[in-house]
């Protein structure tokens, strides 16, 4: 019998925060571009208490600027959220 192992979306952001403040911008880049719900969670992420990870976003962006300029848009509903 196989059992199913889904990572729920809170696991998941705690992931990208965590290889965000390990520095592995690379591989959450590869995810962003993969699936773009991941937009909708930048707000969370960047409240996150960790000098490091607010850091990594700032990194992850300019990857992103470069590689798909058009989605980052799609971070704004999140952010504009956090700021209010």
């Amino acid at each position: 019998m196989q059992k199913n192992h889904e990572v729920s979306d809170e696991e998941l952001k705690k992931v990208i925060a965590d290889f965000l403040e390990m520095g592995h911008v690379d591989n959450i880049v590869a995810m962003f571009r993969h699936d773009q719900r991941y937009y909708q969670w930048v707000g969370e992420i960047v409240a996150d208490e960790r000098f490091s990870v607010r850091l990594g976003i700032s990194v992850l962006f300019e990857e992103l600027k470069e590689l798909e300029p058009d989605q980052l848009r799609l971070a704004i509903p999140s952010l504009t959220q956090l700021l209010n």
